[in-house]
């Protein structure tokens, strides 16, 4: 049994199964994406120094010129980023047998090219928040937490003023866990709620990631399945959102400020309307462990994994 609480989904772009259009692998970059400016006066890999500062809102006005992406500074960067810890050449090998070509192929292209978020219309306007009131509050968890972001790769960043010539930025906070009383960094996708600036989760559409999600049933039905004496089990991906990396031409999007420095999100973040349904490898993996790892109950949500099985423990 697998229940991957997730519908199908066809891309209108090239006719396949597995993605949406905003989404489609085969889309080239066009003439308008965001690339970055150039340095200046830095060297520092994955880091930018620029003069002046930015301000709270900015009026329209044209875009700066763009970069040519043969630029020595973006190609460093593009040595590193996108990025993700899944192996992806034994991950293909697993998935060699897969009945649908075209979800391997997205997948893969994804996790090496970086996944579009689904942003139909970005903004030609640059909108820097303001930070929440948790952040305020906590100001040395927040430097700490975004400096772990950073050690990881989910972040690049400090810059002293953004790289991208139009940008955005969302507010960020802290949220402590219920039971562990753990920090985490949290993303306000949704900012502002009102006013004549969109947030970016407003600027993706909800009918091409709408998700069904497993249910207490769906548990029921796996334990019943399972039957009688049954071993259970739950694995669950760590950061799983953030092992999936953002395509680079929509990096301007999610951005951060914190003690006047801009940070930009490289890899998916919790909060975001479309990175539940972008988490495809929580599919792969699922398929994996039932038709190659042969466990003969699976169940997943998101990140999370029951298991059944009559055999062995796990």
């Amino acid at each position: 049994m697998a229940t991957g609480g997730q519908q199908v989904v066809s891309c209108i772009s090239c006719g396949a199964q597995g993605h949406t259009s905003p989404l489609c692998p085969s889309v080239p970059l066009s003439g308008s994406s965001v690339f970055p400016m150039q340095y200046s006066g830095n060297n520092k890999p994955n880091r930018q120094y620029l003069q002046g500062c930015s301000p709270e809102f900015s009026l329209p006005q044209a875009p700066a010129p763009f970069p040519a992406p043969e630029s020595t500074w973006w190609k460093n960067l593009l040595k590193h980023h996108p990025s993700t810890p899944i192996n992806t050449t034994h991950l293909a090998a697993a998935l060699s047998t897969h009945p649908n070509p075209v979800f391997v192929d997205y997948l893969l292209s994804g996790l090496s090219q970086g996944f579009r978020v689904g942003v139909l219309s970005p903004p030609s306007v640059t909108l820097v928040a303001k930070n929440l009131q948790s952040a305020a509050k906590e100001p040395t968890i927040v430097s700490q937490l975004i400096q772990k972001e950073l050690n990881k790769g989910y972040l690049i960043g400090p810059f002293h003023s953004s790289p991208f010539p139009v940008f955005r930025t969302s507010p960020i906070g802290v949220a402590t866990r219920k039971y562990s009383e753990k920090k985490r960094l949290i993303f306000d996708l949704s900012a502002p709620r009102a006013g004549p600036f969109c947030s970016t989760n407003s600027l993706i559409p909800p009918e091409y990631f709408s998700l069904h999600y497993a249910s207490v049933d769906n548990a029921i039905k796996l334990i019943k399945f399972a039957g009688q004496g049954a071993r259970l089990s739950k694995a669950d991906i760590t950061d799983a959102f953030k092992i999936i990396p953002i395509h680079p031409s929509q990096w301007h999007m999610f951005g951060i400020r914190w003690e006047s420095k801009f940070y930009f999100a490289v890899r998916l973040t919790f909060g975001c309307r479309s990175s539940p349904c972008i988490n495809y490898f929580s599919e792969a993996l699922c398929w994996i462990l039932l038709n190659i790892v042969r466990i003969p109950s699976v169940l997943h949500l998101l990140d999370d994994f029951p298991l059944g099985t009559t055999q062995a423990p796990l």
